[in-house]
């Protein structure tokens, strides 16, 4: 039997001060949807702008999104989010520019039981898009 899973808890970004080794939540604006990152790519422009792009699975039968945030001032600005058919089972992400990136499906199903049974008979399956 394959066991469906749902998303509970909501997730957070983390700062890590390595002078003290303290860590807090950084707190997010303008963005009130559900948020569990995954993963993360950090872009810096050549005026010192700070951007995190955020591959963020909502809860089970809802689409995968891209979430664009600028960091300052110790804080996470909503800037975009980006949802795309080609978006199946996101994974990875590389910000390549302060509008571009790529991103990596792991899978070529949407996270249900096709997915599952795909993962555990390690087809070949995964996939980059722009």
């Amino acid at each position: 039997q394959i066991v469906k899973y749902r998303l509970i808890e909501e997730g957070n970004m983390y700062l890590l001060d390595l002078d003290n080794s303290e860590v807090s939540v950084i707190p997010r604006e303008g963005f009130s949807g559900i948020f569990h990152p995954h993963g993360v790519s950090i872009y810096q422009t050549e005026d010192n702008r700070t951007f995190l792009y955020i591959v963020n699975h909502q809860n089970l039968g809802m689409p995968d999104q891209v979430l664009i945030f600028e960091f300052k001032n110790e804080k996470l600005y909503h800037v975009k989010t980006i949802e795309d058919d080609k978006f199946v089972s996101l994974n990875g992400i590389i910000a390549s520019g302060e509008h571009s990136f790529y991103v990596s499906n792991d899978v070529g199903y949407k996270r249900d039981d096709w997915r599952n049974l795909a993962s555990a008979l390690v087809r070949p399956l995964s996939n980059a898009s722009v």
